[in-house]
């Protein structure tokens, strides 16, 4: 319970943080989601809220946080999913760079409870006005002693100033011969700048290898509030200027079921 309410208290915090006028330095994201996933034997449903808020610490340095939970609900089980993380990066002209701290709750899932404490970096780089190129690599520690290992790498292509897609890899070794790879493709569309909500959606393939292969589906959608107190207006120019995003998440399929 004391994770949970401090999970609850972080996520609040951050709502309320959205508000530009609290503080000039601040950049944070609220965005809610859906998402179908199917192949993994039956057809579950994924829905939740999550925050993330960045502030400048110093000349080129922020720290940041992020929190969530989600809602995993499929034939015979539902599971409740809490996250909270937080990190630390330093700023660049073409890029940034940072290290990583998260924590994962698994409530009520395959084998009850599990949770998971994960730890790395990683980066971003501008290339141009078009394409920004990312990287990310870690270690965790869980339940059932599966520790391991994360690395993914992602591009985003700006098609316009308002509108990015982007493409991702996510490898995860949970040890014992276990692991999971994770392709993913999505769109998001700034839809307004005075008012800045955009809309997302996307599609994630899953491939979890144990003595053979399974393979799962993932569609999503969703809405998200972008908030920059250094002025961006461009979805290209708040993802720069903003949270952290994929680079600082760590989120493999297996770690929502078990």
């Amino acid at each position: 319970m004391k994770v949970r309410t401090a999970i609850l208290g972080a996520v609040s915090a951050l709502a309320l943080s959205a508000v530009p006028a609290l503080a000039s330095n601040f950049s944070g994201t609220l965005s809610g989601d859906y998402a179908n996933v199917s192949g993994l034997g039956s057809s579950a449903n994924i829905w939740g809220v999550s925050g993330s808020g960045v502030f400048d610490v110093a000349s080129n340095w922020a720290i940041g946080l992020d929190a969530g939970y989600h809602n995993f609900n499929g034939s015979g089980f539902n599971t409740n999913l809490w996250n909270v993380s937080g990190n630390a990066f330093y700023r660049a002209a073409n890029g940034r760079i940072g290290a990583v701290l998260g924590y994962d709750s698994t409530d009520n899932g395959i084998f009850g409870s599990f949770h998971t404490t994960n730890y790395g970096g990683g980066g971003e780089w501008f290339a141009s006005n078009m394409f920004t190129l990312a990287a990310k690599g870690g270690g965790f520690s869980g339940g059932f002693g599966l520790n391991g290992y994360y690395a993914g790498g992602a591009v985003t292509v700006y098609a316009m100033p308002d509108l990015g897609f982007s493409a991702s890899y996510d490898y995860t070794s949970f040890g014992h011969g276990l692991h999971e790879d994770d392709w993913s493709v999505q769109g998001e569309w700034l839809v307004s700048e005075a008012t800045p909500i955009s809309v997302y959606g996307g599609y994630q393939g899953s491939t979890i290898n144990l003595f053979g292969s399974t393979t799962a589906n993932t569609w999503f959608v969703g809405l998200r509030l972008y908030t920059n107190g250094d002025g961006s207006m461009t979805l290209v120019d708040r993802q720069r200027n903003g949270t952290l995003g994929w680079t600082g998440s760590f989120s493999p399929l297996l770690g929502k079921v078990l």
